[in-house]
């Protein structure tokens, strides 16, 4: 490649004094500020973290005991419906809620 034309280095040479007076700005040094960064997203990661964990919380077999899925198979089927299916869209609900917990964590991380 050879030397930097004029222009190439000017645009060098804003960037490294854009991010010199960014950092004077927020007084911090580059390692700071990186670290502070990280700091950030690792928070917002364990953030979602948490969310799911309290959202699996939100359910307890205290409060709602588990049923007799043979029983509950047989009043649905008499009236059209299949534990199957209620069973498929709960999960469906279930996930979608997680995985737009965790886009939204790695979106901002």
């Amino acid at each position: 490649m050879g030397k930097y034309t004029f222009w190439e280095a000017l645009r060098e040479w804003i960037k490294h004094i854009s991010w010199k007076i960014f950092l004077w700005s927020i007084e911090m040094t580059a390692d700071q500020y990186l670290t502070s960064v990280e700091e950030s997203r690792q928070f917002k990661l364990e953030d979602a973290l948490h969310e799911i964990a309290n959202w699996a919380d939100a359910y307890p077999l205290e409060v709602f005991p588990e049923f007799d899925f043979k029983k509950a198979r047989e009043v649905l089927e008499k009236n059209g419906m299949t534990l199957d299916a209620i069973s498929a869209s709960n999960m469906r609900h279930v996930i979608t809620r997680v995985s737009e917990i965790a886009k939204e964590a790695l979106k901002h991380g």
